[in-house]
C-alpha cells in the first residue's frame, strides 16, 4: 500500500478530465468503481460542478459562517491523492473505498467534497482520491500540514493491520527513524544498491536494468523511468552524490548521449514489450567484477563495527536532535551548555576512531594492493567517513573542525 500527492490544483474541471477519462482522451475504457463523498449526485459528469460552486462561491459561504472573506485567489484547492496496491496483494472495492474514507479522516477532510475513481490502465490496482480542501458550508479552506507524514502513518496502520509489512521495509525504517527524532526520505533501495556495486557506467545501467529501471534522456536531465512508466531523478535515490560526480561516473566507458530519450521508453512499455532492446551495448556486455575492490570494501566494513562508527554516528545525531529541540526552559538551566560539552566530547572520540580506522584501513589496502597493480579502488571506498554533523544535520556551537589531538597513529609496521 503506497500513497503518493499529486500537485495541487485550482481545476476542478482539468482534475475531473483527467481523473475521470483515460489518458489525453474523452473516453473511460480504464476507470473502474466510482464512489462520491459529499457530493449530493453518483454522476460521474456532475461531480466537478458541485466542486466547482463550491469554489466560485467561498465568500459568501464565509460571510455566512461568519467569517471575513478572502480576496487571494486560491491557487491549491484541489487537492488529488493515489494509493496503489502491490500486484500479489490486489484489494476489493469495500477495502480501497474504506481507505479512502480514512484517508479522508486522518487529513481532517472528511466534511469536504470529495470523489474516488479506479484506473484499471496498470498492472497494480490503484485508485485516485480528488477531494476540494473548500468546505462546502463555511468555505474555510482545509490544512494540509504534515499530509505526507500523515497518510505514510496510514500506509503503515494498513500494512500491519493486513499483514504486509515486509512489503514496506522503508516504511517501517522511516517510521523508526522518526520515532529517534532523526529525519526520513525516502530511497529506492535498487537504486542506491546499483550504484554502490558498480565501477563505471556500464555496471549501473546493466544493474538497473535488471531490476526494470530504465535510465534515459529527460527534457533537462538523465532521468530514471519504473516498470509503470513513471520518471524520477535518480539523483533523488542516491545519498550524497552530486550532478559532475554522477555524470562522471557514468561516462567512464561510453556517450552519455547515446541512451535512449525517456519518451521512448515510456512508449515502448506502453506497448507492452521490453525496454531492454534499446540497451544493446549496455546489457549484452558481461558486468565486470572486481573482487579485489570488493574485498576493500568489506574490510572497511569490519574495521567500522569494530571501533563502533555506526554507534557513535546514531549518538552524536540524537544529541544533535535534542540540542535543536531543546525547550527554552532548559536553555535558561543550563541544559544546553551542558549537551553541548557532551556532544563536543562524542565528536572528539568519533574522530580518533575514524582516523584509526583510516589508518589501519590504508595500510591494509596498501598491503593488499600489490596483488593487482591495475585496480583502481581509489580513495572513495572510505569518504563515507565523515563527521556525522555535516551534511544534514547542523554544526554544533563551538565545535572545532580540526581536532588538536588526533589520537594514536598506526605505525606502518
Amino acid at each position: 500500500m503506497n500513497p503518493k500527492e499529486a500537485k495541487k490544483g485550482r481545476s476542478p474541471h482539468g482534475a475531473w478530465l483527467y481523473h475521470a477519462h483515460d489518458h489525453r482522451s474523452l473516453t473511460r475504457d480504464r476507470i473502474g468503481f466510482f464512489h462520491t463523498v459529499n457530493i449530493p449526485t453518483e454522476d460521474i459528469d456532475k461531480v466537478w460542478k458541485f466542486q466547482a460552486y463550491t469554489l466560485m462561491n467561498r465568500n459568501r459561504l464565509l460571510i455566512a459562517a461568519g467569517q471575513k472573506p478572502s480576496n487571494k485567489k486560491l491557487e491549491a484547492a484541489i487537492f488529488p491523492i493515489s494509493w496503489n496496491f502491490h500486484p500479489d496483494h490486489p484489494p476489493t472495492e469495500e477495502l480501497m473505498i474504506n481507505i479512502g474514507l480514512q484517508t479522508l479522516q486522518v487529513l481532517g477532510l472528511q466534511e469536504h467534497e470529495a470523489y474516488f475513481v479506479e484506473h484499471t490502465d496498470t498492472p497494480h490496482r490503484h485508485f485516485h482520491i480528488i477531494v476540494n480542501r473548500v468546505h462546502p458550508i463555511t468555505g474555510i479552506l482545509g490544512k494540509d500540514s504534515h499530509s505526507k507524514r500523515k497518510l505514510s502513518e496510514l500506509a503503515l496502520k494498513l500494512c500491519r493491520e493486513h499483514g504486509l509489512e515486509h512489503l514496506a521495509p522503508q516504511r517501517v525504517e522511516n517510521a523508526q527513524k522518526r520515532e529517534l527524532g532523526e529525519t526520513t526520505k525516502y530511497h529506492d533501495p535498487r537504486i542506491a544498491q546499483a550504484w554502490e556495486n558498480s565501477s563505471y557506467g556500464q555496471d549501473f545501467i546493466s544493474a538497473l536494468v535488471e531490476n526494470q529501471l530504465y535510465l534515459a534522456q529527460g527534457r533537462k536531465r538523465l532521468v530514471l523511468v519504473d516498470a509503470r512508466g513513471k520518471t524520477q531523478n535518480p539523483l533523488r535515490q542516491i545519498k550524497g552524490v552530486r550532478t559532475r560526480e554522477f555524470r562522471e561516473k557514468l561516462s567512464k566507458g561510453f556517450n552519455l548521449s547515446t541512451l535512449p530519450d525517456a519518451e521512448q521508453v515510456i512508449a515502448t512499455l506502453k506497448s507492452g514489450k521490453s525496454p531492454k532492446g534499446l540497451y544493446p551495448d549496455f546489457v549484452d556486455k558481461p558486468q565486470a567484477t572486481d573482487t579485489l575492490k570488493q574485498q576493500f570494501k568489506a574490510h572497511l566494513e569490519a574495521l567500522k563495527q569494530r571501533y563502533q562508527l555506526p554507534q557513535k554516528q546514531a549518538v552524536i545525531r540524537r544529541l544533535h536532535q535534542e540540542i535543536k529541540h531543546l525547550p527554552w526552559w532548559k536553555k535558561l538551566l543550563g541544559f544546553g551548555i551542558w549537551k553541548s560539552r557532551k556532544l563536543r566530547k562524542c565528536i572528539q572520540d568519533y574522530s580518533v576512531s575514524k582516523q584509526t580506522t583510516i589508518a589501519e584501513f590504508q595500510q591494509w589496502k596498501a598491503n593488499n594492493q600489490r596483488q593487482s597493480s591495475n585496480v583502481n579502488s581509489g580513495n572513495r571506498l572510505y569518504k563515507s567517513l565523515k563527521y556525522p554533523h555535516k551534511g544534514n544535520y547542523p554544526r554544533p556551537p563551538n565545535v572545532r573542525s580540526r581536532i588538536s589531538n588526533p589520537g594514536p597513529t598506526i605505525s606502518p609496521e
